[in-house]
C-alpha cells in the first residue's frame, strides 16, 4: 500500500489515533515471521473489528485466498527478489503457498500464510503439554 493510499483509508474511515498506527504498521510491513499475532491484532484494530472477528464485513473487511499449496516455508509476503517465489504465472505473480490476503474497503492490507494461522490457532487450541 502507498502513502496516498493509506492516507485515503485513514480519511474515508475516519480512523482514531489508535486504528492509524496499527494501519502505519501494517503499511511499513516489519513483521517477522514469528510476528504473526500482532499483525493480526494490528490489522483488526485499523479495520475496527470485533475481539472475536463476528462479522468484519461491517467494516468492509474481505478476504482473499492466494496460492497453490499448503506449507508455511515462505511466510506471508512476496519476495521480489526470489525468482522462485512467487512464481510467474501467465504474466502474473502468483504465490506457491496459500496465504489470506485481508482487506479493507477492497483495499489490500496484509497477508497471512494459512498453514501458520492453522498452526497459531492449533497452538492456541490444542497447547503441548510439557
Amino acid at each position: 500500500m502507498d502513502k496516498t493510499t493509506y492516507r485515503k483509508l485513514v480519511t474515508k474511515r475516519s480512523m482514531n489515533k489508535t486504528q492509524e498506527a496499527a494501519l502505519y504498521r501494517l503499511m511499513q510491513n516489519n513483521y517477522q515471521h514469528d510476528e504473526m499475532r500482532d499483525k493480526l491484532r494490528d490489522f483488526m484494530t485499523a479495520a475496527n473489528t470485533r475481539d472475536d472477528f463476528h462479522e468484519p464485513d461491517e467494516q468492509e473487511v474481505t478476504a482473499v485466498l492466494v496460492g497453490r499449496t499448503l506449507d508455511n516455508a515462505m511466510g506471508d509476503e512476496q519476495m521480489p527478489d526470489d525468482s522462485s517465489y512467487p512464481e510467474v504465472m501467465d504474466g502474473r505473480h502468483e504465490y506457491r503457498e496459500k496465504c489470506i490476503e485481508l482487506r479493507i474497503d477492497k483495499i489490500p492490507i496484509c497477508r497471512l500464510n494459512l498453514a501458520s494461522l492453522l498452526a497459531l490457532a492449533a497452538n492456541k487450541w490444542f497447547p503441548k503439554k510439557r
